[in-house]
């Protein structure tokens, strides 16, 4: 094993640890796209050029396993909501320091070989990762995936939000246009194509060519005691946003 800091890890030079079972980095910030494309490269290869300084690069067998330690939960490292190749467990602080703790490790290594030499492996073999999605998720990957997303992609979803608050519906339907005419109207600046981008390719939604049912709150009775909701029948390529995918135990 050995233990690199982020720039080690970025370095073309990788002789001291690509021959490595394990390779951990502390504090990560691998916040790039070429980053996260390289820890996804080399989780599935079984081969990998070895270079260092002076040295012509050779071809190795690789075999290393990673371990990303952080206190950044949110993104240290770029991942999206189809990745399989993660395993994210948040580790809680010890309640009590135990300075012994290294030394009473040490003495457990030959029993935690014997376990790992005899133990049954219960799950399957079902990915090319080994473990399904459903197996390794956690709710610390879903604080990651969701902290990956851009700025405008959750103010999206917050409007989004509000709107079945304010109005009380189940359903609400959207062009592009309708949806990106909203966000400005609530100061939230974004091109047309990106708005069409996020909801298709984030919020995997399929639009829909008919007559659909656009709300908005009724602006006339905003003095009475309970905002009244006005109903325009509209035509176009529409998006149904449905309450229980951006409200969880709706």
């Amino acid at each position: 094993m050995t233990i690199n800091k982020n720039e080690d890890f970025r370095s073309r030079f990788n002789s001291d640890w690509a021959g490595k079972l394990i390779v951990a980095v502390d504090e990560v910030l691998l916040d790039k796209k070429e980053d996260s494309e390289r820890i996804k490269n080399l989780s599935t290869s079984n081969h990998y050029k070895l270079e260092g300084k002076g040295v012509d690069k050779a071809e190795i067998e690789f075999f290393g396993k990673f371990i990303l330690c952080s206190n950044n939960e949110e993104n240290f490292i770029k991942i999206d909501d189809l990745e399989i190749r993660y395993w994210v467990i948040k580790v809680n602080p010890f309640t009590q320091e135990n300075p012994d703790l290294l030394k009473q490790m040490r003495n457990e290594i030959s029993a935690f070989t014997y376990y790992l030499t005899h133990r049954e492996v219960k799950a399957p073999r079902t990915t090319r990762m080994w473990f399904s999605k459903e197996l390794i998720y956690t709710k610390a990957l879903d604080v990651l995936i969701k902290g990956n997303r851009s700025t405008i992609e959750k103010e999206i979803e917050e409007f989004i939000i509000e709107q079945f608050h304010t109005l009380e519906l189940d359903e609400l339907y959207y062009t592009t246009k309708d949806l990106h005419d909203q966000l400005n109207l609530a100061n939230i600046r974004v091109g047309k194509s990106y708005v069409s981008k996020i909801i298709t390719e984030n919020f995997k939604l399929e639009p829909k060519n008919s007559s659909y049912n656009f709300y908005s709150l009724d602006l006339s009775t905003m003095n009475q005691d309970k905002w009244g909701v006005y109903t325009e029948s509209r035509k176009g390529r529409f998006y149904t946003f449905k309450r229980s995918q951006f409200i969880k135990n709706c």
